[in-house]
C-alpha cells in the first residue's frame, strides 16, 4: 500500500502534513528512484520547516520498499540524533520489527529473510565521510546530507563517492542558508541539480487573520509579516503556527527572520571583507622560495577551534604560507607546533591574549613573541587585512585543508548588524590571519601603496604613512556592499 502511495505513508506513518511543495519533492524523488534514474537534488528550507523529517521518511521508504542502502550525514551530532529519532519511531513499529536484523544508534540493517539494505545515521567527520559504499550494481544507494551549511565544505564534497557503486545513486544536499558562500551555496547557484525550496508560509497552518485591520493597530494597521507572506498563509496546509511566525519577526532582526524563517541567503552587505576580493586572493600553488618578514598568528579556542596562520612577503605580496586548525586538541600539541614552526622559519609569533598561561609558555619557546589584545588592536588589524585585499596584495594558495578553511571563513566573516564589529562566527582563521598581519603592519609592509595626503578627515587611522581606515570611504564601501 505505502510502496505505491508514498504520500499516504508520510501522512499516516510519519504523521506529517504534506503541503504542496513537500508533496512535489517527495513524488519527484520517488518517481526518479523507481525509474532507476540517478538523483541529484538540493533542498533549502526554513528552521522547523520539515526538511529533516521528510528526508528521514524518504530514507525509510527507500530502505523498506526498494532495499536501498542509505547514509544520512548530519552537519552536527545533534542533527544526526534528530534524524535517528524520526527513524527510530518507524523502525520500532510492531509492523516493521520483522524486517529488522539489528538496529543501533548509527546503523539499522534488514534481516536476511526480509531482503537487503541498511541505514546509517552519522555526524559529518573525516572518518564518517569514508563510510562503506551505499548500494551496489543491483541496488540503489543514497547519501542524504542534512544541514550542509553546518559542515566543512571539504567534508560535504568528500562524502559524495559513498554512492559511486550504487545503481541508481542519489545525493541530496539539504540546509538552511546559514552562510553566504560555500559548497551548498555554489551548488545551488550552479543549477545543475534539481532545486527545491520552501519557506515558513509554505508549511504554516492556515492563517485566519485578515492582512489588515484593527488586530494590527500596533503595527500600523497591517500584519507585520505581510511583505513575506503576501497572503499565501490563507491557503496553507502545514503545521507552523502563524502566531509563532509573527512572534519570531518581533523577537529577531530582519536578517535572522529572512534566513531562519524564509530560507533566504545572508546578505553579503554585512560581510567584513568583500567576497569578490577574497575570491581573487585564493587559488594556485604556494611559492617554493622562502619569504621575508615571516610571522605566525594564533587564535586560541576556548572549547572549539584554534587556528594558526603563517604569512611572509615575496615580491611585494603577502603570502599565507601555512594555515592549520585544531578542534579540541591539547594546548601542548598546539604550542609545540607553533613554536617548532617559529624556530624553523625564524618567524615572529602573535597570539590572541585570551590564554595568558599558554602564551607564557609560548613566549619562553619563541624568540619573538607578543600577545594581541583584541579589544585594542583588532579593529586596526582587520582594517589592515582589508587594505591588503583591496590593493590585491594578499595571496592564499589552495595548498592544504587549512588554506581552504581559512578561505571559506574569510568569505563568510560577518559584521554584527548592531555594532558594525566582526561577529564571533567563522572568525578563528580570520583572527589568526589578522594577528600575523599585525606584525607586517608594524614593519611598514605595504605602506608605499598609499600616497601621502596633506589633510586627513577626523577618525582616520594611519600607521607609518599608511591609511588603515578613512571615514570618507565608508559611504562608498556601503554602496559597494
Amino acid at each position: 500500500m505505502y510502496g505505491a502511495n508514498p504520500i499516504l505513508f508520510f501522512t499516516r506513518e510519519m504523521k506529517m502534513k504534506m503541503p504542496p511543495k513537500l508533496r512535489e519533492f517527495v513524488l519527484w524523488f520517488v518517481n526518479e528512484a523507481t525509474r532507476n534514474k540517478p538523483i541529484r537534488a538540493i533542498v533549502c528550507g526554513p528552521r522547523g520547516g520539515g526538511k529533516s523529517k521528510v528526508l528521514a521518511g524518504l530514507e525509510f521508504w527507500l530502505w523498506r520498499f526498494l532495499d536501498w542502502d542509505i547514509t544520512n550525514l548530519g552537519g552536527s551530532k545533534s542533527q544526526a540524533d534528530t534524524v535517528f529519532a524520526f527513524l527510530a519511531n518507524l523502525i520500532n513499529s510492531p509492523d516493521v520489527q520483522w524486517l529488522v536484523g539489528k538496529t543501533i544508534q548509527s546503523e539499522t540493517v534488514k534481516a536476511p529473510e526480509a531482503g537487503k539494505g541498511w541505514i546509517r545515521v552519522l555526524a559529518a567527520s573525516q572518518t564518517q565521510v569514508r563510510s562503506p559504499h551505499a548500494g551496489d550494481e543491483t541496488r540503489g544507494g543514497a547519501l542524504i546530507q542534512d544541514e550542509v551549511c553546518e559542515m566543512d565544505d571539504e567534508l560535504a564534497v568528500a562524502a559524495h563517492p559513498i554512492v559511486n557503486t550504487a545503481n541508481p545513486s542519489a545525493i541530496i544536499e539539504s540546509s538552511t542558508f546559514h552562510k553566504a558562500f560555500g559548497e551548498f551555496q555554489e551548488r545551488w547557484d550552479a543549477g545543475e541539480w534539481k532545486r527545491f525550496s520552501w519557506d515558513c508560509f509554505d508549511v504554516s497552518q492556515k492563517c485566519e487573520y485578515a492582512c489588515e485591520g484593527e488586530r494590527w493597530k500596533a503595527e500600523g494597521g497591517t500584519c507585520p509579516v505581510l511583505d513575506f507572506c503576501k497572503g499565501r498563509a490563507h491557503t496553507s496546509e502545514g503545521w507552523m503556527l502563524i502566531d509563532e511566525i509573527i512572534q519570531s519577526w518581533r523577537d529577531h532582526d530582519r536578517e535572522w527572520f529572512e534566513i531562519e524563517m524564509m530560507g533566504m541567503r545572508p546578505s553579503v552587505g554585512g560581510l567584513v571583507y568583500a567576497p569578490e576580493l577574497v575570491r581573487l586572493a585564493f587559488g594556485g600553488a604556494a611559492p617554493d622560495s622562502p619569504g621575508t618578514s615571516p610571522a605566525i598568528g594564533h587564535d586560541w579556542g576556548f572549547s572549539g577551534e584554534s587556528f594558526m596562520v603563517q604569512v611572509s612577503v615575496r615580491d611585494g605580496l603577502v603570502w599565507v604560507d601555512k594555515a592549520e586548525f585544531w578542534n579540541q586538541t591539547s594546548d601542548t600539541i598546539m604550542i609545540e607546533r607553533v613554536s617548532s614552526l617559529a624556530k624553523t622559519t625564524s618567524a615572529s609569533v602573535l597570539a590572541d591574549s585570551s590564554h595568558p598561561f599558554q602564551n607564557d609558555t609560548l613566549s619562553k619557546l619563541c624568540d619573538d613573541f607578543r600577545p594581541v589584545v583584541f579589544s585594542k588592536e583588532k579593529a586596526t588589524g582587520v582594517g589592515y587585512v582589508k587594505h591588503l585585499f583591496e590593493k590585491k596584495l594578499l595571496r592564499i594558495p589552495d595548498a592544504s585543508p587549512g588554506h581552504r578553511r581559512l578561505y571559506n571563513q574569510l568569505r563568510n566573516y560577518m559584521k554584527d548588524a548592531a555594532t558594525g564589529k566582526p561577529e564571533k562566527k567563522h572568525d578563528h582563521g580570520p583572527d589568526a590571519l589578522m594577528c600575523a598581519c599585525l606584525h607586517l603592519m608594524a614593519e611598514g609592509i605595504a605602506q608605499e601603496v598609499v600616497k601621502e595626503q596633506k589633510e586627513y578627515p577626523p577618525g582616520t587611522i594611519r600607521f607609518r604613512g599608511m591609511i588603515i581606515h578613512n571615514p570618507d570611504d565608508e559611504d562608498d564601501d556601503e554602496d559597494d556592499d
